[in-house]
């Protein structure tokens, strides 16, 4: 069965969950479950990000709401945050003709992405 691995942001606190330290893993089942029986915590202070299943350039673990950077080939630079839609990760293509050239510069509650 396939894992999904996720991170989660509080939005209270600024900060990523610890105990939720981005190695937390589900499988489908217990993702279900917890979704629908087992959430304790109320979901709006919370955002929930998964893993892309892509590394970066370095190694580093891509998650949705990544801010990423890369440059083209024909030299133009981009900082583009991954995003997920129609069954895919996404920069301004999908993120997996990048994955392997580009870099993770912090995600989208960093402030300080430039």
């Amino acid at each position: 069965m396939r894992e999904f691995t996720f991170r989660v942001w509080d939005k209270k606190n600024s900060r990523f969950l610890e105990h939720w330290d981005g190695n937390i893993s589900f499988d489908l089942w217990r993702w279900t479950q917890l979704m629908s029986t087992c959430l304790t915590f109320p979901i709006n202070d919370y955002i929930i990000q998964q893993f892309t299943g892509l590394i970066d350039s370095y190694g580093v673990d891509i998650y949705e709401g990544d801010v990423v950077e890369w440059k083209s080939f024909e030299g133009t630079l981009h900082c583009e945050p991954v995003t997920f839609d129609n069954g895919l990760f996404w920069v301004d293509l999908p993120l997996y003709e990048v994955n392997e050239v580009c870099k993770v510069r912090g995600n989208i509650f960093n402030a300080n992405i430039k």
